[in-house]
């Protein structure tokens, strides 16, 4: 992998249970070891030419959605029904991860 990255949103980093990732939008770049926030831009860079370029198309139909506790959860569209990994889905078979992602493709965020 080439870096730095270029992401339409500004990247963050993301520790869980050992774990270090640098999340930008939909890019996501997992490192073996851990870094400081003054370090991101080695690896990704927030472009502002590409926000304008990132179109969801009927193709997409799988994304990783980052939850609000920093987990990480598989939210796919198949011919009009919508899922998530995630626990709530489980229970109640609709969720924030999904709603969210429906906004984002409408365009109302």
């Amino acid at each position: 992998m080439n870096y730095p990255v270029k992401s339409a949103h500004v990247p963050a980093i993301w520790r869980h249970k050992g774990e270090v990732r640098i999340i930008g939008g939909d890019k996501m770049i997992v490192l073996d070891h851990d870094i400081s926030y003054a370090d991101v831009h080695k690896f990704m860079i927030k472009d502002d030419t590409l926000l304008k370029k990132q179109i969801f198309t009927k193709k997409d139909t799988t994304w990783e959605v980052v939850g609000s506790k920093g987990d990480i959860y598989t939210v796919r569209c198949e011919e009009g029904h919508w899922t998530c990994e995630c626990v709530g889905y489980g229970f109640r078979r609709r969720c924030k991860h999904i709603a969210s992602k429906k906004e984002k493709i409408e365009g109302k965020q």
